[in-house]
């Protein structure tokens, strides 16, 4: 094989990883966008409970974190995704001076 078939052929790989991993990232932004609007729909947010939301908010991060270490690339994203809306939920709600047991 000629160099510069060899050069073409790993030209060619680089650009379809290239396209798989920015395809991927597109993917898992509109999955965050989902997942968070069907998170934000769990009784947990509308519940008469005072130590709620705060209380699944504050046990879910502490689930998240601690898998985000040993989790895969893909699963790492979803992670992070879900982290990034659980702060912004924790801040909504008060969750630092909430009384619930979790936070």
């Amino acid at each position: 094989m000629k160099n510069s078939q060899l050069r073409k052929i790993i030209k060619e790989v680089i650009k379809e990883q290239f396209n798989q991993q920015n395809e991927w990232a597109f993917n898992t932004g509109d999955l965050c966008i989902n997942w968070a609007a069907q998170w934000l729909q769990l009784p947990n947010f509308t519940s008469s409970n005072p130590n709620q939301p705060c209380n699944m908010i504050c046990q879910k991060q502490a689930i998240w974190q601690a898998n985000i270490a040993n989790a895969g690339p893909q699963q790492q994203a979803q992670l992070k995704c879900k982290l990034s809306h659980a702060a912004e939920q924790y801040n909504i709600h008060s969750c630092a001076t909430s009384s619930a047991p979790n936070c």
